[in-house]
């Protein structure tokens, strides 16, 4: 894997959502249509490189189905915690 989220600017979140839940797809739709700063990055669950890029964090994304809001060398939140920790960047 490339070492694609250490060349992110300082500050780019990375939102992990359920690709197969509508909930998370619509809620993404949202956060894009009103991310005016660029700060956040997507990836599905379902995708390979969430999957052994979230697995290298120790974070299991196999028994996830919701949102995990990760800040780069900082923290990770998911499901409601890290709903709000998003809605509060807008």
């Amino acid at each position: 894997m490339q070492n694609t989220i250490e060349n992110l600017p300082t500050g780019t979140k990375i939102i992990f959502f359920d690709g197969v839940c509508n909930l998370c797809d619509n809620f993404v739709k949202l956060i894009i249509k009103n991310d005016s700063k660029r700060v956040f990055r997507f990836a599905s669950l379902q995708n390979t490189f969430a999957q052994e890029y979230l697995s290298e964090q120790g974070i299991s994304s196999q028994n996830l189905d919701s949102i995990i809001l990760f800040e780069p060398n900082v923290a990770y939140d998911i499901k409601s915690t890290a709903a709000l920790k998003i809605m509060n960047d807008f």
